[in-house]
């Protein structure tokens, strides 16, 4: 109960900071980093009657696993790297500004990350279970050890961005699966379980970082551009296998983008960012150029 949290006894027992999650959200609206009393008071003081989940903070980075539970087989994705909070993406230090496939991890992280999703899809598959849905981890930068975060028992943010990505490979992608799983008659025979150690690919997203709406005085069109954020073609999917392009879509001329709701969203073959989800400069860049074309105001 929030409201029967005392800030001394839960220093005592996390330390400091220490990190308060309600059990449902988005984007990192629901996890809050508290470093002071005041912090703890302001939350307790709007959340009240809130059950919520305390946690002793691990630096390190997130990755996520998506997973369908489809007869009596659990298929997972490649583990992917979430891409860091920075300020220019989302205001929400809980949050994330997109994922890269795949995430350079050790092979025992990965292995346990492919026995935590196995045991905890069995578990759901025992309860009746079926379907989409995907695993977050924290790996603490020190340690290198594995935890599990939460578990999103849906389809998942990434799963539209993934199924291109194994299409373009020609894999049959685990949103098939989830789909199969709620026929009344089952297949006797499907496809066969592919391997996807050769999907690579990131998906960037910038929110509104602002604590006030904005409107966008210009736009985009969706389609491939370069690093130089010239149209190269316009389309509504990632065409051009080329590292140097992208595929970017924006928010329209004169919508009011309300605070943490997207902006852009890059999709692209290349590396964005570094081993541990920090993004890289030059698309740190190309993120402030598209909001400068956007012409953002206050509305």
């Amino acid at each position: 109960d929030l409201a029967k949290l005392d800030f001394s006894e839960t220093v005592f027992r996390y330390g400091l900071p220490f990190v308060i999650q309600f059990g449902s959200g988005w984007a990192g609206n629901s996890t809050f980093f508290i470093t002071t009393s005041s912090e703890m008071e302001l939350i307790k003081k709007k959340y009240f009657f809130r059950k919520v989940k305390i946690s002793k903070l691990i630096k390190g980075f997130t990755v996520l696993n998506n997973a369908v539970i489809f007869q009596d087989k659990i298929i997972k994705s490649l583990p992917a790297l979430q891409i860091k909070a920075d300020r220019i993406l989302t205001a929400n230090q809980g949050g994330t500004g997109g994922r890269q496939w795949p995430a350079k991890i050790s092979p025992l992280q990965n292995d346990k990350i492919n026995r935590i999703t196995e045991k905890i899809g069995s578990l759901m598959r025992q309860k009746g279970y079926r379907g989409f849905f995907g695993l977050d981890f924290l790996i603490e930068e020190k340690t290198g050890e594995v935890y599990l975060s939460e578990n999103n028992a849906r389809l998942t943010a990434s799963c539209p961005f993934y199924t291109k990505l194994e299409l373009a490979k020609g894999i049959f992608p685990l949103v098939g699966y989830h789909l199969l799983s709620f026929l009344n008659n089952q297949p006797k025979k499907v496809v066969e379980i592919p391997k996807m150690d050769e999907i690579k690919g990131s998906e960037i997203v910038a929110r509104n970082t602002n604590d006030y709406p904005v409107e966008a005085a210009d736009e985009l069109k969706p389609g491939i551009f370069d690093k130089n954020l010239q149209l190269k073609k316009e389309t509504y999917y990632l065409e051009s296998f080329s590292n140097e392009d992208f595929w970017l879509t924006t928010a329209g001329c004169g919508r009011k983008i309300n605070p943490e709701i997207e902006i852009i969203r890059i999709n692209t073959f290349a590396e964005v960012c570094d081993d541990t989800g920090v993004l890289k400069n030059n698309y740190l860049k190309i993120i402030q150029d598209i909001r400068r074309l956007l012409k953002l105001k206050k509305c």
